[in-house]
């Protein structure tokens, strides 16, 4: 719930806005309301993967995970974004990057998996708040931002200290 709680707040801080805009924006535009089904499909994902990791091994667990999605992805893709696709070639590296960094962050969650609760995985890797903000001043010249957002920060972070103990 803090980490929920943070992000709300980081979301009505840095706009500015009414603390109901947010609400509001889940009737009126589709990038909240499938931002809010993305967070509904996370938590079975999470246990689902678990599962697939226990029975087999962290490995197995990450490919078959990842298999299976590129067999209900590609078609949508293919179907969707054709024409997009000719800007893979010249931007591959940045896509080779990122499925670098998803199968290592699978891979290494996988492994967290197997040795504790789900959960408290879950709210360990909150720490990538942190990651990020420092990435945003480091790569992105988003110092100034990082004051605007340090608060919402915090109670995410908070958040994951509480389970922390908690455990």
């Amino acid at each position: 719930m803090l980490s929920a709680s943070g992000v709300y707040l980081l979301n009505v801080r840095s706009a500015r806005i009414s603390p109901w805009a947010p609400l509001l924006v889940l009737f009126t535009d589709h990038g909240p309301r499938y931002t809010l089904l993305a967070a509904a499909l996370y938590a079975p994902s999470v246990i689902t993967i678990k599962k697939a990791i226990l029975a087999s091994n962290t490995a197995a667990g990450t490919f078959g995970t990842y298999f299976a999605a590129s067999l209900i992805v590609t078609p949508i893709a293919l179907r969707t974004s054709a024409r997009h696709l000719r800007a893979v070639p010249p931007h591959w590296k940045e896509f080779a990057a990122l499925g670098l960094f998803a199968a290592l962050t699978t891979l290494s969650q996988g492994t967290a998996y197997t040795l504790t609760l789900s959960s408290y995985v879950e709210a360990v890797k909150q720490i990538e708040i942190l990651y990020a903000i420092a990435i945003g001043v480091l790569v992105f010249g988003e110092a100034r931002r990082v004051k605007e957002s340090a608060p919402a920060a915090f109670v995410m972070l908070l958040g994951m200290v509480l389970l922390a103990v908690a455990t």
